[in-house]
């Protein structure tokens, strides 16, 4: 139940806090007409880097990227129903809901994400890598109402139950695997450097196209549930993607992967579709492009160097496929005065 003051509060306890406890107060159904948004360094208990929290109009956004030297725990509990997605970019994170609540347990591990909704949460959380690179979103029930309306019926009926009778809802047993697409709403979430009106626009605009994109992935979800993989095959595909993301600069192919990993092409093939909704050749791709940008972006890295790094050893080859993916070329992004390095 909520406060008396018309507030909803979040009550967490354990050792990376001060005075080993810390509570946070929002608006009533995270109601703001204005973007409100907290920076909070943390560096103590084994727990260094920053935290951000941003209040937008029924929605709340948090941002973790901290390190941590070893695992730990915190207890945590909420005056209101939880409906989030959770993308867990690096580290994991397991919620056990204590005996007495309605809750159910919830793990998401590196490179997942997961949907769900929790209408009593009272629980445990548990941390146990160095690493946590996290970006949660937290709706109201209104908004995603006055957003997907009668779609979400059509999308998920056992969500619109659970919302109804006051009952979990979890969209994946151990989370879905972060998409390359997904990848570049985190980053244009997480990293936005406008400010005021103008981010609280271009944020909830992210918001909503993630939604959207949510809401596909149910229907495509809704259709394959008859034709699920074994938790191995899944395991199996993941790694796949794991060890494209990690071999980049390698011209793999998609009989040394089946190899690789003790199957068919044609089986690979099928099951990565069905769990990346790409074929793998546009997986590879995608991959490669994403990690292109983010190199000239962020370091302003020659193209000829970037282009092998990603895989090609002719750079026009590279610069070819760059434009067909984003529609520009990628000395574009390079700072003026390194682009006679090409």
């Amino acid at each position: 139940m909520n406060n008396a003051k018309g507030r909803m509060q979040t009550e967490v306890k354990g050792k990376p806090f001060e005075n080993g406890k810390m509570t946070i107060e929002y608006s009533q159904d995270f109601a703001s007409d204005h973007l409100v948004e907290t920076v909070t360094q943390i560096n103590r208990n084994g727990l260094k880097g920053q935290v951000t929290d941003i209040q937008l109009n029924e929605v709340i956004l948090n941002i973790r990227d901290v390190e941590v030297s070893e695992k730990y725990e915190v207890e945590v509990h909420h005056d209101y129903p939880l409906i989030k997605i959770h993308f867990e970019i690096e580290g994991s994170n397991r919620y056990m809901p204590n005996s007495s609540t309605s809750g159910v347990p919830i793990y998401i591990p590196q490179g997942h994400y997961n949907f769900f909704y929790i209408p009593e949460v009272d629980g445990v959380l548990s941390f146990d890598t160095k690493k946590r690179k996290t970006l949660e979103i937290k709706f109201t029930e209104a908004f995603l109402k006055r957003i997907l309306g009668n779609d979400m019926k059509d999308t998920s009926a056992e969500f619109v139950d659970s919302l109804k009778k006051k009952k979990p809802f979890v969209m994946w047993e151990n989370g879905a695997p972060i998409t390359v697409e997904l990848k570049e709403y985190i980053d244009a979430i997480c990293n936005c450097r406008f400010e005021g009106n103008i981010k609280k626009v271009f944020l909830e605009a992210k918001v909503m196209e993630l939604l959207v994109v949510l809401q596909a992935t149910l229907i495509r979800k809704n259709k394959k549930d008859k034709d699920q993989l074994s938790s191995k095959e899944l395991e199996t595909i993941l790694e796949i993607g794991t060890y494209i993301e990690k071999n980049l600069e390698q011209s793999l192919t998609i009989a040394e992967l089946a190899t690789t990993f003790g199957t068919n092409t044609s089986k690979l093939k099928q099951q990565f579709k069905s769990v990346f909704n790409t074929t793998i050749f546009k997986y590879m791709t995608d991959v490669r492009m994403k990690y292109a940008k983010s190199l000239i972006k962020s370091k302003d890295t020659p193209i000829s160097e970037v282009a092998y790094r990603v895989g090609y050893k002719n750079s026009q080859h590279f610069t070819v496929a760059f434009k067909k993916t984003y529609g520009y070329l990628p000395s574009s992004l390079l700072k003026t005065g390194n682009r006679k390095m090409l």
